[in-house]
């Protein structure tokens, strides 16, 4: 399969009240067509400084971005992004029938049947609706305009364990559907087992190992993905935080 998405040496910063801040440092990656990226690493490492980059939210200070679509031309639409809070998505004074059927497109009644989103709710406003109904209708949205590329920026934050489970199944449903790519965000590394294809492992601004993503679960060559994957698991020794 061919690479859709292709990153070389890439370098972001930001300013802060001590001057430049350099938060993406050198990162490479590539995301072949339908396949599910997910990376993993602690809080503040740059994970969604990157995914925002990529989606074209930020611009990079320095490296190559290299999107390689089935059709180039409205490529800005073949990358979208399902952001921490979907409110940023939708439109609270809209009604959910509205959000999904902008630029004049007829409701997709598949698309809404796939991610789950109950008829009754196509005359509600969005400000009525809960976390989980607000999430659905933001992913439908997204998908609305056919992107080859979906980033999903920690989708799994503050969900009980079965959100989680339906929420992965979705992504899934989707991936496979649709054919859609996925670039997947998330602290939670043992969360991409049986769903994505490949895991990369960043910390400090840096993406530090990416592989397969049953050999990372499994045989990690890195201490830190090892690190990460213990602490899951809570079965850390003081000796564990030594040199990571």
């Amino acid at each position: 399969m061919k690479n859709i998405l292709e990153v070389e040496n890439l370098y972001f910063s930001a300013a802060t009240s001590n001057g430049q801040k350099e938060i993406l440092k050198g990162i490479d990656l590539q995301v072949r067509e339908s396949e599910v990226l997910g990376i993993s690493g602690e809080s503040g490492c740059g994970k969604t400084t990157l995914a925002k980059v990529l989606a074209g939210i930020l611009k990079p200070v320095s490296g190559r971005i290299s999107y390689n679509f089935s059709a180039n031309n409205g490529s800005a639409k073949k990358v979208q992004m399902l952001f921490q809070n979907s409110d940023e998505l939708l439109n609270p004074l809209l009604d959910v029938r509205k959000t999904l059927t902008l630029n004049g497109k007829p409701l997709n009644y598949d698309l809404c049947d796939l991610i789950g989103i109950n008829q009754k709710l196509f005359s509600q406003k969005n400000s009525t609706l809960s976390g989980g109904e607000r999430q659905k209708v933001a992913i439908a949205r997204l998908l609305s305009v056919n992107p080859e590329l979906l980033i999903l920026d920690e989708p799994f934050s503050s969900q009980d364990p079965d959100s989680v489970k339906n929420l992965v199944e979705l992504f899934k449903k989707i991936n496979s559907n649709y054919k859609t790519a996925l670039i997947c965000i998330s602290h939670q590394i043992k969360i991409f087992e049986n769903f994505a294809h490949t895991i990369s492992i960043m910390k400090n601004g840096k993406i530090l190992e990416t592989g397969n993503s049953a050999e990372i679960l499994t045989s990690p060559a890195g201490k830190y993905t090892r690190f990460l994957l213990e602490a899951e698991s809570y079965k850390l020794e003081r000796r564990d935080f030594n040199d990571i």
